[in-house]
């Protein structure tokens, strides 16, 4: 099966590999990983890599658990399936928060299973998209092979369903959910970072967020017209600086 599940991962369009998938009856199943318990699609990107020896994102996941502590707080903003919440939740034990910011409504259901596999109470989860105003965006569904994939810019050539959302800005909600003091943010949202970051700006000049991990995408942006060196530059005029003890891009703040 794993070999099926592999293969089904390099059918393309993608959407065709969806529907081979559904035809087969593959379905959801969870499984026991090191970092927790997982409610995983087996032919997806991260229930493929969930389940791959040192588990999903290795790099990333050793900066989470190396920054958090007791009692910290982690917003993982486009969190996705949950992978990083659980591992940030048991982090920062039962006096920390975890807020995990996710927009897509297929994955609501498998975000609430995750945390209830995990008993990971000390888990909230908003579905907003992070933009820089406030009101209603259109975000592309990818097909389920990658739910990761999708975003407010459609980066693939063939249409694909669409869903509207709620979205608001960080700033916004971190005011609406009293966070004056965040220990780690990750986000991974798929070229919005742009306007997520630039349209915050009092996020990052202020001493709220200690640590950033942050997913470029230079491909999406330059698309876009949105330079990536807007963001870089920002970031190191607020005092943020590379730490160099991990290998993906982790912010820090100089105070």
């Amino acid at each position: 099966m794993k070999q099926v599940n592999e293969t089904l991962m390099r059918v393309r369009p993608a959407s065709l590999g969806s529907a081979l998938k559904r035809l087969l009856r593959i379905r959801r199943q969870v499984v026991d990983t090191e970092a927790g318990r997982f409610y995983i699609d087996p032919a997806s990107n991260f229930g493929i890599g969930v389940q791959q020896e040192g588990g999903y994102e290795p790099e990333l996941t050793r900066a989470v658990r190396t920054l958090l502590r007791e009692g910290d707080i982690f917003v993982d903003t486009g969190a996705n399936e949950g992978f990083f919440s659980i591992v940030a939740s048991k982090a920062v034990g039962s006096t920390g928060r975890v807020i995990a910011i996710e927009p897509q409504s297929r994955l609501q259901e498998v975000l609430v299973r995750n945390i209830r596999e995990n008993s990971a109470l000390n888990v909230d989860i908003i579905q907003r998209a992070i933009s820089d105003t406030p009101g209603f965006a259109t975000i592309s569904l990818t097909p389920d092979m990658n739910t990761g994939s999708s975003g407010l810019f459609r980066a693939t050539r063939y249409r694909v369903p669409t869903q509207d959302v709620l979205q608001t800005t960080l700033d916004g909600l971190f005011k609406f959910l009293s966070l004056r003091s965040v220990r780690l943010m990750k986000m991974d949202i798929e070229g919005f970072e742009y306007e997520a970051v630039l349209g915050s700006r009092e996020v990052f000049l202020g001493t709220t967020l200690e640590y950033f991990a942050l997913e470029l995408h230079p491909t999406i942006l330059a698309r876009r017209g949105k330079p990536e060196k807007d963001i870089v530059d920002f970031l190191a005029d607020c005092g943020y600086r590379r730490d160099e003890r991990f290998e993906t891009l982790i912010l820090a703040k100089q105070i």
